[in-house]
């Protein structure tokens, strides 16, 4: 049985009950053969950055857990004003449901969750608002020195660098990101088994 997120474009009532059946109409009246919306291009994109479809060469990289996705070519999913997406099941802590959320109210997108009856509704950061990425250790459950050494192959560090990044909490590996970016490090991060955090960057100055 897969967990089904719906992702709409346009704009839902306030109202949960009218938002529900708002989505599933355009869910349900999306025309295949129409030109995809660019901003679930971008979405697809984003989240495949993370999670390779199931079709991709990038599904099989050894670093990663096993994709999320029941089904592909996961770009199929993406339509005109909406996007229903399939996971094989919800990983166990939830993270790969939390990006997709994230990234996707990130874009000004709502999504809607069916298992939980939720809506999470857009929330677009700040213009010009810049986050920084800070591993925090590694995560329960993993293996410090295989966590090290895949943190080294997907980001091109040195043993040495790697191990300064783990003896340092709070350790900055990206500056000057925007949200989505520093959404995707973060789940990136995580898929690996580190513990990561996004802080909020002092605006510069005028």
């Amino acid at each position: 049985m897969s967990y089904i997120l719906k992702i709409v474009v346009p704009p839902l009532p306030a109202e949960d009950a009218l938002a529900w059946r708002a989505a599933d109409t355009i869910c349900d009246n999306d025309d295949d053969a129409a030109p995809k919306a660019p901003v679930l291009v971008r979405l697809h994109d984003v989240l495949t950055s993370v999670y390779p479809c199931l079709c991709s060469d990038a599904a099989e990289a050894p670093d990663m857990d096993d994709t999320p996705w029941s089904d592909g070519p996961l770009i199929n999913n993406f339509g005109s004003a909406s996007a229903v997406l399939g996971l094989a099941t919800d990983d166990d802590d939830g993270s790969a449901v939390a990006f997709i959320v994230a990234a996707s109210r990130t874009l000004g997108l709502t999504v809607l969750d069916g298992q939980v009856r939720k809506i999470h509704r857009p929330q677009v950061p700040q213009p010009g608002q810049t986050y920084a990425v800070c591993v925090q250790g590694v995560a329960n459950g993993y293996r410090e020195a295989t966590v090290k050494a895949a943190a080294g192959r997907v980001f091109g560090a040195t043993p040495e660098q790697v191990g300064t990044i783990f003896a340092t909490p709070g350790c900055r590996i990206k500056r000057g990101a925007d949200y989505l970016t520093a959404l995707r490090y973060q789940a990136m991060l995580r898929r690996l088994g580190c513990r990561s955090t996004i802080e909020v960057e002092q605006p510069p100055a005028a």
